[in-house]
């Protein structure tokens, strides 16, 4: 069995059709759904991780594809001597450094 979110999916569409045809009862389908949101979260969870740091999280319950874009991480602002620095991190590992002064 697969760890991503496809196989999760269908799973829960298992679990409704086996609910409708009265081959699982309310409770069991209720558990399965309760493990599921549970594993929802922790993918929620590793999406803001990924978002507040920049960091490049690799989940094998969210499918990626090379082709798709990444988004750029938060860029972090510092004070320095002459005015600002802004480095932000680029999705390949880079950073783009931009001064201002004051």
């Amino acid at each position: 069995m697969s760890n991503n979110i496809s196989a999760l999916r269908t799973t829960l569409f298992d679990t409704l059709q086996a609910v409708k045809s009265g081959e699982m009862d309310i409770d069991r389908a209720r558990a399965v759904s309760d493990i599921a949101q549970t594993i929802i979260n922790t993918a929620k969870t590793e999406i803001d991780y990924a978002k507040a740091t920049g960091a490049a999280v690799h989940s094998s319950l969210i499918e990626t594809s090379p082709d798709l874009p990444r988004l750029p991480g938060k860029p972090v602002v510092e004070a320095t001597s002459h005015g600002t620095r802004t480095v932000t991190t680029l999705p390949n590992g880079a950073t783009v450094t931009r001064h201002k002064a004051s």
